[in-house]
């Protein structure tokens, strides 16, 4: 079910089918900065990483013994979200486990997506909860939006490039087969990056400074001053990634863990960067996306 959301600036379209986002636009000229899904281009395509980000080894892991399988990104994007809350500007998604669910993730949960509109801006927090009495629950989660480029009719793709702020003090984690290795390296692209950099690399997996707690990635096109910004919090890492050069959107992805790393066992417990909640306990995650 697509619901739309509007204030006086921005038109959004929200899927209740995995909480993608099919549209966000502006109203005065229409402006789009929000790739419209097209399968050709991506057939399975994921808006939020839930329980894992990125991929596991064969595909599986082990918890307490046992073993599952789980696609890359998780099952959330197969999921038909709940709606727990609706305005014009405001909307809560929640999903919570099935008997499908834990026969690949053996978790009660529940995951919250909220979304508000704000003047200029798309406010989404992720809150996960953890309902069990007695056992903890283990997860990562991390948004996999699609920002649209360029954003405007006119302007040319080579005109946009990536901005970080503050200035970047990012290190980079380089990719083995989908895996994280052992190597890893200053991220040289201090103030911004061209999008063709993306085109050497597949995708650029980053790990964020402790301090500042906040983080600003922008798509943004330096002539015309079109922009699209995105602020995270309580992501420790982020992803930057378009399927192939002159792709019609970019990926800026903040995520709260990794793929696996190379050479580790496969077990959920050891897993790296995964989050535990304790019973009762619930954590947010927050990331806002800024039109211009």
């Amino acid at each position: 079910m697509i619901i739309w959301m509007e204030n006086e600036t921005l038109r959004v379209a929200v899927n209740t089918q995995g909480g993608h986002i099919e549209e966000m636009s502006g109203k005065a000229d229409g402006s789009g900065y929000y790739w419209s899904y097209d399968p050709t281009v991506w057939p399975r395509r994921t808006s939020v990483c839930f329980p894992i980000c990125g991929a596991l080894p064969d595909g599986s892991y082990t918890y307490q013994g046992n073993r599952y399988e789980m696609p890359m990104h998780g099952f959330l994007r197969e999921q038909n979200l709940t709606v727990r809350h609706q305005s014009a500007r405001e909307l809560c998604l929640e999903a919570t486990q099935t008997p499908e669910t834990l026969r690949i993730y053996p978790f009660a949960f529940v995951f919250q997506i909220y979304y508000e509109l704000l003047g200029r801006r798309l406010q989404v927090t992720y809150r996960v909860s953890n309902p069990s009495p007695n056992e903890s629950l283990v997860f990562a989660v991390g948004s996999h939006y699609t920002y649209q480029v360029p954003i405007r009719q006119g302007e040319r793709l080579e005109d946009y490039s990536l901005a970080f702020s503050p200035f970047s003090e990012f290190t980079q984690l380089h990719l083995e087969d989908g895996l994280v290795s052992q190597h890893t390296s200053s991220f040289q692209w201090k103030t911004g990056m061209p999008l063709n950099e993306l085109d050497k690399n597949g995708s650029v997996l980053l790990r964020c400074p402790s301090q500042p707690e906040e983080h600003t990635v922008s798509l943004e096109n330096a002539k015309t001053g079109s922009r699209t910004a995105v602020t995270f919090r309580g992501f420790d890492y982020c992803v930057l990634w378009r399927p192939f050069p002159d792709a019609p959107f970019v990926c800026i992805e903040p995520w709260s863990s990794t793929p696996e790393k190379v050479g580790n066992t496969g077990a959920l417990e050891s897993k790296h960067a995964m989050t535990e909640l304790a019973p009762g306990d619930e954590k947010c995650f927050s990331l806002s996306i800024e039109a211009e």
